[in-house]
């Protein structure tokens, strides 16, 4: 006869309310489905959200400005690594905004394939070295650092480290 609702949970109590049975309803991150799916106790419902998560890069910030800089980055994530690993294989991983089965994609907006030698050949190209052996790029005497922003929902504190470690894979300090 009612429905009671709260809001504002973080994913990790979401799930554990879910699991404490404090709820009876919630829609959970991807990576804690796999808690639930064989659980006579739950019912899943999965859909395609039709959602779409990318990166925005800020194209007036020192480092990023360079396009040499930017098309590494593209090379250096792991698409397919990242969409199994975080997101349980559920989504597709794509080169642009826009997956191939959408009205929208087009295959000119293509991006760059995975490949982190040539990442690290391109960076090398435009003037990036290690100058002081710390494992980090430096170009024209300055250490290359990027910011990572996100929110705390979809697995993004998640992806933010996974962005991290692929980016000092390259060469490049980040937080």
């Amino acid at each position: 006869s009612r429905i009671h609702t709260k809001s504002n949970l973080d994913a990790s109590a979401l799930t554990l309310a879910l699991q404490s049975k404090e709820i009876d309803w919630a829609g959970i991150q991807t990576s804690d489905l796999p808690l639930f799916e064989n659980n006579p106790e739950y019912e899943v419902l999965t859909y395609n959200p039709g959602r779409v998560y990318y990166l925005y890069l800020n194209p007036g910030y020192t480092f990023t400005e360079d396009d040499a800089l930017r098309k590494a980055l593209t090379c250096a994530f792991d698409r397919e690594a990242i969409l199994n690993g975080i997101y349980s294989g559920r989504g597709t991983a794509t080169k642009g905004i826009f997956p191939e089965d959408s009205a929208y994609y087009t295959a000119q907006a293509g991006g760059i394939d995975y490949n982190i030698d040539q990442a690290k050949q391109i960076l090398a190209d435009a003037g990036y070295t290690d100058t002081d052996a710390d494992g980090f790029l430096e170009k024209d005497d300055e250490k290359v650092h990027l910011k990572i922003l996100c929110y705390s929902a979809n697995n993004f504190p998640m992806l933010s480290e996974v962005l991290q470690a692929e980016l000092k894979e390259i060469g490049i300090d980040s937080e």
